[in-house]
């Protein structure tokens, strides 16, 4: 009998920032709910830098990654800047996160009140997740 191992995959999702989106959610129906997530990577903006679907990215200044394991269970919330910085540092691994089985449509992008909201632009993600083989 041969077996199978899992595989990483990954996946990228651009989170909008809306008129009073202190806190936005990361995904509504997400792939990534219940997966085991590896580590995530980001880009930060510069000029003229666009998300996957032509939008432009945020400042991180003041931005949190707050992922969720239920509504109110927060599991890791770590400062956008720091998953760029591990971005930037070792772009193959990211910024390792190793949780897993997250509820996505509760995990959010919090920015602090006295940052001015980059509305309409987005902050991009790439999730290495893997999923249990059934």
């Amino acid at each position: 009998m041969q077996k199978e191992y899992n595989k990483t995959q990954f996946y990228t999702v651009a989170v909008e920032i809306k008129a009073n989106g202190r806190l936005t959610v990361i995904d509504q129906n997400s792939p990534l709910s219940g997966a085991h997530i590896v580590s995530v990577r980001t880009r930060r903006t510069k000029t003229g830098a666009k998300t996957l679907q032509g939008k432009s990215l945020v400042n991180f200044d003041g931005a949190f990654l707050i992922l969720k394991k239920d509504t109110t269970t927060e599991v890791i919330k770590v400062p956008l800047w720091h998953v760029e910085q591990a971005s930037l540092q070792s772009p193959a691994v990211g910024f390792p996160l190793y949780a897993n089985n997250l509820n996505f449509s509760a995990c959010l992008i919090e920015i602090v009140e006295s940052v001015t909201l980059d509305t309409g632009n987005c902050v991009e993600l790439t999730f290495e997740f893997w999923e249990n083989k059934k």
